[in-house]
């Protein structure tokens, strides 16, 4: 099992800019909203996404950008809903069991998403320690 504390690997390399602005069409598709780039946020995300998407980090370090760029709010809409599709799919790839998959998909995303807060997301973390 992947230790998600101080291991550091490059969590975000295979999702390239390209990538992140296809999931959020897929998802304003889906949800029936206009998808479309914000004026004041997506040029300093995409920026941000270029730079450091590919650096090495933690697991929670990971969330912490995702949850970020969230908050620049490069889309339209969906953004919460495009970053933490990420990091759920992050976690599918963990090999993690079943239900400890589960309780990691929806911690990642419900984090990124800004639901859950900081305190919450180190316990369940430290159960994975």
């Amino acid at each position: 099992m992947s230790n998600l504390g101080d291991e550091r690997r490059n969590w975000l390399g295979d999702f390239d800019w390209a990538q992140i602005i296809e999931l959020n069409l897929r998802i304003c598709e889906k949800t029936g909203s206009f998808h479309g780039p914000t004026s004041d946020g997506h040029a300093p995300c995409r920026e941000r996404w270029q730079r450091e998407h590919q650096k090495e980090s933690t697991f929670r370090e990971m969330l912490e950008f995702l949850r970020e760029c969230h908050r620049l709010a490069p889309f339209c809409f969906n953004n919460g809903n495009s970053f933490a599709a990420v990091a759920r799919e992050i976690v599918m790839d963990l090999g993690k069991t079943a239900s400890d998959a589960a309780i990691l998909r929806s911690a990642a995303g419900h984090y990124v998403a800004g639901v859950l807060r900081d305190d919450e997301l180190d316990a369940i973390l430290a159960g994975f320690q």
